[in-house]
């Protein structure tokens, strides 16, 4: 088993110290009581249902493992408007809320036109078209998918 890569906070690609057991929120009883650990693209799929039940626009998952020490997958969505940027976001916490995960950072404003939600193994990017267009993170991710 090789130990995970720690990323600029100091922890694991699961947000936690190298052999400390993984948090409540990632953990669910399975089958005789064997406790499963909530892996990052369970995350994503769960942002990206919540996402498109909301109405998000050009969804994307970038898997970044492996190459980025920030987190295991990135995920993009467009909204409308900045009313719908706040939709998609508060969408996707609660969410993954009620999977029991919840945001380490919340940063961004929809006026701004792009909302930033960092979940430690995933980061949520909710941007406008235009700001999409352009800060083009995807032209940076070209290698991710």
């Amino acid at each position: 088993m090789s130990k995970p890569r720690t990323g600029s906070r100091g922890l694991g690609s699961t947000g936690r110290k190298w052999g400390t057991p993984p948090p409540a929120r990632l953990r669910e009883k399975g089958i005789f009581g064997i406790i499963r650990v909530m892996t990052s693209k369970e995350q994503a799929r769960i942002v990206v249902k919540a996402l498109e039940d909301a109405k998000g626009d050009d969804i994307k998952i970038y898997d970044m493992a492996g190459k980025s020490d920030i987190a295991d997958a990135f995920v993009v969505a467009t909204g409308k408007a900045a009313p719908h940027l706040k939709a998609l976001a508060a969408a996707a916490q609660a969410a993954m809320k009620e999977a029991g995960v919840q945001s380490y950072r919340t940063s961004g404003d929809p006026e701004s036109g792009w909302i930033v939600v960092d979940y430690i193994d995933i980061v949520l990017h909710v941007f406008s078209p235009e700001a999409r267009a352009y800060y083009a993170l995807e032209k940076l991710w070209e290698g991710a998918r």
